[in-house]
């Protein structure tokens, strides 16, 4: 998406990330059908693809549930 792009171009940007993990998250609805879980995949991966030439650690993630709440969960877990 157009925001992922913005964000990324900023992250690219940032040296002090070097040596840190970045976890690019996407949430995708309940009883999404299994393309949406795929295309979700997809996307992260070309996300991961783009940043760890830069020298940073990616690591992608797709979640099924209520965004709010789960990059909720996330933020308490990592």
């Amino acid at each position: 998406s157009e925001q992922s792009d913005e964000i990324l171009s900023v992250v690219d940007r940032l040296p002090q990330l070097r040596g840190m993990e970045l976890v690019v998250v996407q949430v995708v609805p309940p009883g999404s059908r299994p393309q949406a879980i795929d295309a979700a995949c997809a996307l992260l991966q070309a996300i991961v693809q783009r940043v760890r030439p830069a020298g940073l650690s990616c690591e992608p993630l797709v979640v099924v549930g209520d965004p709010a709440e789960e990059v909720l969960r996330l933020v308490r877990l990592l």
